[in-house]
């Protein structure tokens, strides 16, 4: 988390989509699905006030771990919906 605070005061929004994904990868290993969640959620509203397609593979990895967290969580529509945003 101190890596997410450093990009906040370097002001490198970029570097802290990667590391809100990073936080995320981490929570997912725990099997902590709602920090895990919260983590992709804020990188992809990072990624998305940052333009399209300005963080592709955070933006990736971020949705396909949501899909995954929702699979374990047996959320069938929000699995689906995620990976269809993923694909577009």
């Amino acid at each position: 988390q101190y890596a997410i605070h450093l990009t906040d005061s370097l002001r490198l929004p970029q570097l802290k989509t990667s590391s809100l994904k990073a936080m995320g990868l981490i929570y997912l290993k725990r099997n902590d699905l709602k920090k895990a969640e919260i983590f992709f959620q804020k990188a992809l509203q990072l990624s998305d006030t940052l333009g399209a397609k300005s963080q592709k593979v955070a933006t990736l990895v971020s949705l396909k771990s949501l899909a995954t967290i929702y699979n374990k969580q047996s959320n069938d529509e929000a699995e689906l919906m995620t990976l269809i945003k993923a694909r577009d």
